[in-house]
């Protein structure tokens, strides 16, 4: 697979073309008529599934979630005997075999130092105490590094790279050089579409190692609990704009995992409706670039469902101002969205 010229977003193989006089993309366009929204019996229709509501307001939270599940993570509804109960969560015999196929332990971060560390704590008189983010840390000076040490300098800290609990459901990474640096155009994602938990641990530690041996800035999640698959997004990597170029490296650690199995793919064929086809099963994607109240926030498939959503909800409601597919156009427009190409804001 060529590489693109570094900092470039990959393009899409075999993209469908925007649907003629439409605007949209082929393959949303073609979706939408599958979609039925009808107010008045509190029902919406995706994938021959029904899906109610209450009152009529609760239609759009509906509808976003419906093609969310669908048209984004691809997700097959589990019987209810093999639903989880509670939040999504890890800690098992899964997540153990994602961590040990990590290829390595540690990550920099980059914050400023606010003082030493009190006597007592942990690090006690070795320690210094720095913010991240908001988070304020107490670390070994052997952690730190920087020519000044004193509150206020900024100074690169070493830390687990490992993260199980900060995304519910997910084990969460970051690479060895940091974690993916925002630049003016915002992250990109690449999504790994993972059909068995069985097989996520192989391709999770392939796609990191050839991540690492870029020694590009990263972070990547994978699903940790094994009754969530199969997803379309079941293994995400974020990079930074300067090094979207990197995404090409991770279709073609997914590569190796095609054919010359039995059973059961190791990698599935389908991906989100929302964003560009790099491969069978591996797709990427711009972060939402929203700035409206309600909007921020949002992860890619939640925001690109949420305006599908608003455009046919707006439709059903005054089917006489226009079509369907118009309504979608001017939604994807008011949420930032290129309509031609969704995986893109404008």
């Amino acid at each position: 697979m060529d590489r693109p010229a570094t900092g470039t977003m990959p393009g899409p193989q075999e993209a469908p073309p925007a649907a003629e006089d439409t605007g949209l993309s082929g393959r949303l366009a073609a979706l939408l008529d599958t979609v039925t929204v009808d107010l008045a019996a509190t029902t919406v229709t995706v994938d021959g599934r029904d899906h109610t509501f209450e009152q009529p307001q609760h239609a759009r939270a509906a509808l976003r979630n419906a093609l969310y599940d669908s048209w984004h993570a691809g997700m097959v509804p589990p019987p209810e005997s093999a639903r989880p109960e509670g939040p999504p969560r890890g800690g098992g015999a899964l997540e153990r075999a994602l961590i040990d196929a990590v290829p390595h332990r540690r990550t920099r971060i980059t914050a400023a130092v606010t003082g030493i560390a009190a006597p007592g704590t942990d690090q006690g008189a070795e320690g210094l105490v720095v913010e991240h983010q908001g988070v304020r840390l107490c670390v070994p000076r052997s952690a730190v590094t920087g020519p000044d040490l004193t509150p206020g300098a900024s100074v690169l800290v070493d830390v687990p790279a490992v993260r199980p609990w900060l995304s519910p459901g997910f084990l969460l990474v970051h690479g060895s050089a940091g974690g993916a640096r925002r630049g003016g155009a915002g992250l990109v994602r690449v999504y790994v579409h993972l059909p068995r938990a069985e097989d996520a641990a192989p391709v999770w530690g392939a796609v990191l190692g050839a991540l690492e041996g870029l020694g590009v800035p990263y972070q990547a999640k994978v699903l940790s609990h094994p009754r969530h698959y199969p997803r379309r997004d079941a293994l995400v990597v974020y990079l930074g704009d300067a090094h979207a170029d990197a995404a090409a490296t991770v279709a073609e650690a997914v590569e190796r995992f095609r054919g010359g199995s039995e059973g059961d793919p190791v990698i599935g064929e389908e991906t989100s409706v929302f964003a560009a086809r790099l491969a069978p099963g591996v797709a990427l994607a711009r972060e939402p670039a929203d700035p409206r109240p309600g909007w921020r926030g949002l992860s890619f498939g939640q925001h690109r469902a949420a305006a599908v959503a608003d455009g046919l909800v707006e439709h059903a409601t005054a089917p006489e101002a226009g079509t369907r597919t118009e309504a979608v156009r001017v939604a994807l427009l008011r949420a930032g969205i290129r309509p031609s190409a969704p995986e893109r804001n404008l």
